[in-house]
This record gives structure tokens, C-alpha cells and sequence, in this order.
């Protein structure tokens, strides 16, 4: 199972959990991101897993993207939907910049994997 249905399922289920009771929110959110981070690949940065989510749960929510956070769990564990392709422009604008951020700290042929996605979204600054 790719990574990103194991995501969208945990998102749907917290989503479903903050309707029935919103003052669950931090606990939810907590565990959510807990899940994010243990599904990333432990060659990802903790600070860089964090800032990922933080970035893509409000767009998760507004824009009604509840494979966001999959997807990008797929990208980062090499193994990004080339045919789906359902990172947005401004999606790849964002992941060019946070992983420039995090370049040092990344395992080269992640890096490359990325950057060669990012360059062929015409995403690089």
C-alpha cells in the first residue's frame, strides 16, 4: 500500500473526529501529525516533517485536499504519482523552497529526486 492511502485515511478519520467534536482538536491534530512523521521516510528531517505538515494541514482543510498530505509522503518516499500528478504549481513552488531549506540535512538522491521533479514543474526559483 503506498504510503498515500495510509495518509488520506488517517486524514478522512481525523477530519470525521474534529466534525463529531471539535474540542478534540489538539489531541486529533497531535496524533495526526505523529502519524505524518512516522509515515515519512526517517531519512526526512523532524523539522522538515514538521514544517510540512504545518504548511499542508490548512490546505488539507481549505481547499478540501485530503490527499495532500499523502502525496506528499509519496514524494518524499520516492515514489511520487508521475500520471496522477496531483501536486498543484504552487505545491512544487513550496517544496522547492522548504527543501532548499533543508538541503544539508537531506540524503543526496532524495535531493535529486525532488529537485528533478521540482525542476520539471518548472518550480525552481
Amino acid at each position: 500500500m503506498y504510503p498515500s492511502k495510509k495518509m488520506t485515511a488517517a486524514v478522512l478519520k481525523a477530519r470525521k473526529e474534529l466534525q463529531r467534536n471539535p474540542e478534540s482538536e489538539p489531541e486529533t491534530l497531535g496524533n495526526l501529525q505523529q502519524q505524518f512523521l512516522r509515515t515519512l521516510p526517517r531519512s526526512v528531517p523532524p523539522g522538515l516533517g514538521d514544517e510540512l505538515f504545518a504548511w499542508a494541514w490548512p490546505r488539507t482543510l481549505d481547499q478540501n485536499r485530503n490527499d495532500l498530505l499523502g502525496d506528499l509522503c509519496d514524494l518524499f518516499s520516492m515514489d511520487y504519482d508521475e500520471q496522477a500528478d496531483p501536486l498543484t504549481p504552487d505545491d512544487w513552488a513550496y517544496i522547492s523552497d522548504i527543501v532548499s531549506d533543508f538541503d544539508q540535512d537531506l540524503e543526496l538522491s532524495l535531493l535529486q529526486y525532488i529537485m528533478i521533479r521540482v525542476v520539471d514543474h518548472g518550480a525552481l526559483d
